[in-house]
């Protein structure tokens, strides 16, 4: 890294590694902790073991990533692809509503009101299966890789240059919209995350370093106003889609916590440490299962259907689907996206996985550093993405048109031709 010399330089490079990771630590504390949830003990030692063996590769993965050689490519129209990807999107808007939400625009307040109402009209229409969407479908795959490129392309644009923000605002309120009409917070969760993965790559410092200059001082206030609206839709959201539970139950266990609607502090802390930790117990227990693998296709939901529609595979003993016989369930709680890709891969290769993706987050983090690149940035962006959520799930292939678009984006990165730049 010749390119960057000095010592907050250095540190910048290794940002997008300590909010993941630093995530992960913080997630695994907290479910060995139990300090609002208890979990019964289970298999400890091998969690800890193969906890400690994914940080070591993703440290090692991202540490080698630095040193990969970079350039520019050859393509100049990133602002045609973005600009194509945001009227996709805003095209099929309308169609992706009425197709997979089975509501109504002009009910947008009283879906706004009553997420739970909304949420629940969402799966009455998914449960009708995908053929009548296929079309849809099909389409949304097509232009999947020019939709990936609009929020980070129009996201540089406006933290960079402060120009475009009628395009990034524009994108921040559709899928706003979206997350009202499917009455769920994952679209916020979404943009914030995105936004957030391409503000560190303009901008790396400004959380560590917020009162170096007012620019960063100013970034550091913004984020924090808007983590407080996003956690706010988010303990919203989920109150009123829970009804008056107050006692809750993980399916399948003995395992409860407590909720107060009437608390918000309360709600959205309890909430959030449940997101945070309740994978990592269906991780543990997963080392207890007895299943097969699905060569490929098993990490991901839309992968599925595709290997059942076109291959007649078979994926009811996948790793996920064991959960079920061993204490924990295999839908509606999360079990970390380490054993959604236990579905594909032996548990023990894990680590070598992620040793692989953080060198592909700190290749195109760094390229997109020195050279500018927009496909360098996208691809860091739904890495960082992915990434950050694996104490959860695979966030990203769980969205199947976006997944095969990010892939195809990946694959251009990896192979394209590049030229060489001079370091900065």
């Amino acid at each position: 890294m010749l390119w960057c010399s000095d010592r907050l330089c250095r540190l910048s490079m290794y940002v997008p590694l300590l909010l993941v990771v630093g995530l992960w630590v913080f997630s695994y504390v907290a479910y060995e902790s139990n300090v609002i949830i208890v979990y019964p003990e289970s298999n400890s030692v091998l969690l800890g073991m193969f906890f400690l063996a994914s940080v070591f590769a993703a440290s090692s993965g991202y540490h080698l990533g630095l040193g990969k050689r970079v350039g520019a490519s050859h393509f100049q129209n990133y602002r045609s692809y973005a600009i194509i990807g945001l009227v996709s999107y805003l095209a099929l808007f309308l169609p992706v509503v009425y197709n997979y939400t089975g509501n109504n625009v002009s009910n947008i307040l009283t879906l706004f009101l009553e997420p739970g109402t909304a949420y629940s009209n969402m799966q009455s229409q998914l449960k009708e299966g995908r053929e009548g969407r296929a079309w849809l479908l099909v389409v949304k795959i097509l232009v999947a890789p020019f939709v990936l490129f609009a929020l980070p392309y129009f996201a540089y644009r406006f933290f960079k240059f402060r120009k475009d923000g009628f395009y990034f605002f524009l994108i921040v309120f559709a899928f706003f919209l979206m997350s009202v009409f499917r009455g769920t917070d994952k679209e916020v969760f979404d943009v914030f995350v995105w936004s957030i993965a391409v503000l560190i790559a303009v901008r790396p410092l400004f959380l560590f370093v917020p009162f170096r200059n007012l620019t960063n001082f100013k970034y550091i206030t913004i984020f924090v106003l808007v983590l407080v609206v996003v956690f706010s839709l988010f303990s919203y959201k989920k109150s009123n889609r829970l009804g008056e539970v107050e006692t809750r139950c993980y399916s399948g266990t003995d395992i409860c916590y407590e909720l107060d609607r009437s608390d918000a502090t309360q709600f959205v802390t309890v909430m959030g440490y449940s997101y945070l930790t309740q994978g990592y117990y269906g991780l543990s227990r997963a080392f207890d299962a007895d299943y097969d693998y699905s060569w490929g296709m098993g990490h991901s939901p839309s992968l599925q259907y595709l290997g059942a529609a076109l291959f007649d595979m078979q994926f009811d003993d996948n790793l996920v689907s064991s959960l079920d016989d061993v204490g924990w369930v295999s839908r509606g709680q999360w079990s970390t996206g380490f054993v959604w890709l236990g579905n594909d891969i032996p548990l023990a290769v894990i680590p070598l996985f992620i040793f692989f993706a953080f060198f592909l987050l700190s290749w195109s983090y760094r390229e997109f550093r020195e050279t500018q690149e927009i496909l360098a940035l996208v691809v860091f962006v739904y890495g960082f993405y992915n990434l950050l959520y694996m104490p959860l799930n695979l966030q990203l292939p769980k969205t199947g048109d976006l997944y095969l678009g990010y892939l195809f984006l990946l694959l251009v990165f990896i192979f394209r031709k590049r030229r060489r730049v001079a370091n900065c």
